[in-house]
């Protein structure tokens, strides 16, 4: 295959916990899967080797996504919403903050509290990070699949995302709303865009990987159940014998911990490498 021409492997004295890159290779039999792990605010003018990565999804038979974004039904399940009253629940100076910070938001007032917290903490990264107003690794991606025209799958619908999310928290919803205050504070705190958090990967492309890890018991269903039900998703398209190339690109936070899918693909069988250029 043209791609090993210029990959590389880490060099074999590492442990395998040790290797942080944030594209993997799984290999088992005669399929390959490249699995890439997206900070979903990560910037594409950052992406170290994105030309590579894109050679390497050209070359794939089959893309697949977290997303389902071919039967993307937003609209109708916002709309069908009650107001979330945010003006009343943020406040109008709070409100005003947030309406300035996504203008073109359609759905405001449609959005569940832990819904909007995770677009408020979204903002934080990417302030702090100095990608907002940049393209995203996900929209570039995204944009070199459609012209490519490779055939694609999402492991889950949109409604699926959202139920998932209503189960990350576990707080109410006045909690939350509290939550949302806190973030505009934060965002609107000069002094946070020295703070990235996520430096090593915005400008090193790497991650730092604990394979013995276990997801805290609260946020089990919103990472492990997910990555669990993915791996099956992907053993029922590999029984069809139809794919024998399929890169895959989930957030990273899929790839890590003893059940993230690098170490679920390993108890599988397969040889899992990361990939450096």
């Amino acid at each position: 295959m043209k791609q090993l021409l210029y990959i590389t492997l880490f060099l074999s004295g590492l442990t395998f916990a040790q290797k942080s890159s944030i594209l993997w290779q799984a290999e088992k039999d005669d399929v390959k899967i490249y699995l890439l792990g997206s900070n979903h605010l990560y910037p594409a003018d950052s992406i170290l080797h994105k030309e590579k990565i894109n050679a390497l999804i050209i070359q794939s038979d089959l893309y697949i996504d977290e997303l389902d974004s071919k039967n993307d039904n937003r609209d109708s399940i916002f709309n069908s919403r009650k107001d979330n009253q945010i003006e009343k629940n943020l406040g109008k100076k709070d409100f005003k903050i947030y309406t300035n910070l996504f203008p073109d938001d359609q759905f405001t007032t449609k959005l569940s509290p832990a819904e909007i917290n995770v677009k408020l903490e979204r903002k934080k990264i990417s302030i702090s990070c100095g990608s907002d107003n940049k393209q995203t690794m996900d929209a570039y991606f995204d944009k070199q699949v459609e012209q490519a025209n490779i055939e694609t799958f999402g492991f889950e619908k949109v409604i699926d995302q959202l139920n998932q999310l209503s189960n990350l928290y576990n707080i109410s919803d006045k909690m939350m709303w509290e939550k949302n205050r806190n973030a505009l504070s934060q965002i609107s705190d000069k002094k946070m865009k020295s703070k990235c958090i996520d430096q090593a990967l915005i400008t090193k492309n790497t991650f730092m990987y604990d394979f013995e890890k276990e997801i805290p018991a609260n946020q089990k269903q919103f990472w492990d159940d997910r990555n669990i039900r993915w791996i099956g998703i992907i053993d029922e398209i590999l029984a069809k014998n139809k794919y024998k190339n399929i890169f895959i690109r989930v957030g990273i936070g899929h790839l890590n911990y003893s059940k993230g899918l690098i170490m679920l693909l390993k108890n599988k069988g397969y040889q899992l490498t990361p990939v450096i250029f």
